[in-house]
């Protein structure tokens, strides 16, 4: 529930402000990386969870045919 309310680009834009107020450019430069970072993980686990779902499709039609050639 935490991370709907959390809006990326106004925490980018927060971070930047804050960056530029105190002539930090590297600490902002730093927090991109952390969100890049944290993208890149979200996306892998994205195509681990759409892999868990083909191969759950693929399981419940073999289930399906095995079932029509039982004939339940």
């Amino acid at each position: 529930m935490l991370l709907q309310d959390w809006n990326l680009e106004d925490a980018k834009t927060v971070w930047q402000r804050e960056a530029e107020e105190r002539g930090e450019e590297r600490e902002y430069a730093k927090w991109q990386l952390v969100v890049a970072d944290k993208d890149r993980l979200l996306a892998d686990k994205d195509m681990v969870l759409a892999d868990k779902d083909r191969a759950l499709a693929n399981k419940d039609a073999e289930i399906a045919k095995l079932k029509a050639q039982l004939g339940i």
